[in-house]
């Protein structure tokens, strides 16, 4: 058996062509989004008989240790593989993975792993020091998340024709008041609505998740891995807004408010099927509505007819 090397990388061209071609790769792992939000990481690569086989893109604070609080990152410090995933690289893929992890424990003292849903195998998780006791073992949770296969959609229009009903009610009640929705670039809509949207739930929105919410919308817009779609009332008062990333496969749900004045006037509903009517004409694949994790929000979600879908979170 060759011996697996680990490697670690400073290019970031490399990187973002392995993230586009891994099946586990998200917009996420971009550098160019992360260079404009400023968020600081190291790419690590395992390599067998110098080809790369696996990769990892490590988020950073700035001290060098691990960034375990991103507001709004779902998917990061996730495993990549150079490969199609298909039955014949299962034992390969557990040893490359198993590799990596040993490695970034060992270099980092510490190890956050949050996966994308194409990760399949976490036994590299749950096995990492099983034959040592008394050594410290990974927490492992399983979440969810909600995807939309666009693939599978021949005609939009049939698509919402099989949305929950309640859905279909509030977006044709949004059209027959005459709403209306437009790509935007105005960042303050954005966050005028999503801080109505918080103080309408008793919430006060953290200096952090706001410095977040601003910097991750205007890297999204500014590199073009991002859209940002208002929806108006006929007197051209902005009630909702959605700000959804994209790659080259998937289009992502990062930012949705709405005025509390409006909400019972289908804007929401309406604006949410314009970002994703806008990802299935552009010719991606996938809608990910970025977790269906509470009970409220993630039954909304459901109600577009998405697959439910797991991911795994790991922290040792």
């Amino acid at each position: 058996m060759s011996e697996l090397i680990f490697q670690q990388s400073n290019n970031k061209e490399a990187w973002d062509d392995f993230v586009s071609n891994s099946p586990q790769g998200t917009v996420f792992n971009n550098t160019t989004l992360l260079d404009s939000i400023g968020i600081s990481y190291s790419i690590y690569y395992v390599k067998n008989v110098n080809k790369v086989v696996a990769g990892i893109c490590v988020l950073e604070t700035e001290g060098g240790g691990i960034n375990k609080n991103i507001p709004y990152f779902q998917y990061c410090g996730n495993i990549l593989y150079n490969s199609n995933g298909s039955n014949n690289n299962i034992a390969r893929e557990l040893r490359y993975s198993t590799f990596l992890i040993e490695n970034i424990v060992s270099l980092y003292g510490e190890g956050y792993f949050v996966n994308s849903p194409n990760f399949k195998d976490i036994r590299p998780f749950l096995w990492h020091n099983y034959h040592s006791i008394d050594s410290d073992k990974f927490s492992n949770s399983v979440n969810y998340t909600a995807i939309l296969n666009l693939s599978n959609i021949t005609d939009f229009s049939s698509y919402i024709d099989q949305i929950r009903r309640s859905r279909r009610r509030e977006y044709d009640k949004a059209l027959k008041n005459g709403m209306s929705c437009q790509k935007s670039e105005d960042i303050n809509i954005l966050d005028y609505l999503h801080k109505k949207t918080f103080s309408r739930q008793g919430i006060d929105r953290s200096e952090k998740s706001v410095d977040y919410l601003v910097k991750i919308t205007k890297a999204a817009l500014n590199t073009g891995q991002g859209e940002m779609f208002v929806c108006f009332n006929n007197n051209n008062n902005p009630c909702s807004a959605y700000l959804y990333l994209m790659d080259r496969t998937t289009g992502y749900s990062m930012f949705g408010a709405t005025d509390p004045e409006y909400r019972n006037t289908g804007c929401y509903t309406l604006v949410t099927l314009e970002c994703i009517k806008r990802c299935y004409d552009q010719g991606l694949k996938y809608w990910d509505f970025l977790g269906v994790n509470s009970p409220d929000r993630g039954d909304y979600k459901i109600s577009f007819n998405p697959d439910l879908v797991p991911f795994y979170s790991s922290v040792i």
